[in-house]
């Protein structure tokens, strides 16, 4: 049977609408779970033997299952190696269970083995033709090594098997943007969509979509709903020294300013420049400043309308160190060097009626430079009713 049963809750008892037990969880996921009927453990119970804890810990399955668990310590410790030296174990001894398989697929997929990876994947599928993780798990390793027609098979496989694999559909259709199918791509978007109204990859990859076909008040419906404020949103002035870490502490424009002059110009480490338009055209929420620069300092720069005074939270992350100013207030800062992701630092504001004027600053010491800002309700859904600046957009 297939039950929708709450993470942690493996071995817990399913009960019908009126507390009857009718059956045991045995397997807990994202998209789907599973248990087994009462009147099957009852039976299974019926006909079992006991014997000896000493008796039932010789069982080839029972010491398979004591080098599997040992594995997964070794995986979640990095140890891929060792993690497949135990997990081989385990088949030897229990050559029939598929969580083997995977794991060891999985392993050898962090050492860069990508083609033995994908032969535990099709035992395991051959063991278990329904195993939606094994075709997930194959489909994400074809796609790495470049086999997307072979990908882009498994996930309809999976997605055949479980309707609604969210995941699966946006998998698919990055796979379809890589092949330039660009229909395939939007239907898939759209599919996780109706699962996630507010799934960010998916609503921005549709707003990407829609841009590209010039259908800008499209893309912003679906920018909306993700509560980022995009590459399209911002201006953006720098670069300016960091060498020895100076730039934090450094107010090389008027930071508290709640208004700026597009027309003035700033001295930099290389020459005198002005705001200037984001370059950053990749609609995905990581603004990203100059390629290829390291030590610098940059600001950006935008500004949000909101209908009343409310409270709302910014989701931030920068790489490496950043601030955040809100109406000329220091709301946020972060002394960690890290790559960016999405909703590392969460704090409340409050937006006034009207305009708000928003500043970020980071300070970039090596490899990417950049950020993500994004306003949501204290439950990390977007606002609806936020008119975030795009005009830059329209300019195009």
């Amino acid at each position: 049977m297939t039950v929708d049963v709450s993470a942690g809750n493996s071995g817990g008892p399913i009960l019908d609408s009126e507390g009857e037990v009718i059956g045991v969880a045995t397997a807990v996921y994202d998209s789907h779970s599973y248990a087994i009927p009462s009147n099957k453990v009852k039976a299974l119970l019926t006909e079992t033997k006991t014997e000896s804890m000493q008796q039932w810990h010789k069982r080839e399955a029972i010491r398979a299952v004591h080098y599997y668990m040992i594995a997964q310590e070794k995986y979640f410790a990095k140890d891929y190696n060792q993690a497949i030296t135990h997990l081989d174990k385990a088949i030897q001894l229990n050559p029939e269970n598929t969580f083997y398989f995977m794991n060891r697929g999985a392993s050898k997929d962090a050492l860069g083995k990508h083609d033995d990876a994908i032969d535990d994947y099709n035992q395991a599928i051959k063991l278990d033709p329904e195993n939606i993780r094994a075709y997930n798990a194959r489909g994400r390793t074809k796609n790495h090594i470049g086999d997307y027609e072979g990908a882009k098979d498994d996930y309809s496989k999976s997605i055949k098997l479980d309707h609604n694999n969210s995941e699966a559909y946006k998998a698919r259709g990055h796979i379809s943007l890589k092949l330039k199918n660009y229909q395939a791509a939007f239907e898939d978007f759209t599919e996780a969509i109706r699962f996630d109204p507010q799934d960010l990859d998916a609503n921005l990859s549709i707003a990407e979509y829609y841009r590209d076909k010039g259908m800008l008040d499209k893309a912003g419906e679906h920018i909306q709903k993700t509560g980022l404020i995009t590459e399209d949103s911002w201006i953006v002035l720098g670069p300016f020294d960091n060498i020895d870490k100076i730039g934090f502490d450094t107010a090389y424009i008027p930071e508290e300013a709640t208004h700026i002059d597009p027309t003035v110009k700033y001295n930099t480490i290389d020459d005198k420049v002005g705001w200037q338009k984001c370059s950053d055209d990749k609609l995905d929420g990581n603004i990203r400043f100059w390629k290829d620069v390291d030590w610098r300092v940059a600001y950006a720069w935008t500004t949000v309308t909101s209908p009343d005074e409310r409270e709302v939270q910014f989701r931030f992350d920068s790489d490496d160190q950043g601030k955040v100013w809100l109406n000329g207030v220091e709301v946020y800062a972060h002394t960690e060097t890290h790559k960016a992701i999405v909703d590392r630092y969460i704090f409340p504001v409050t937006l006034k009626a009207g305009t708000n004027s928003i500043l970020v600053k980071v300070c970039e010491e090596e490899y990417g430079w950049g950020f993500y800002l994004r306003i949501t309700d204290k439950n990390g859904q977007a606002f609806d009713d936020l008119e975030i600046n795009r005009a830059m957009q329209v300019q195009e």
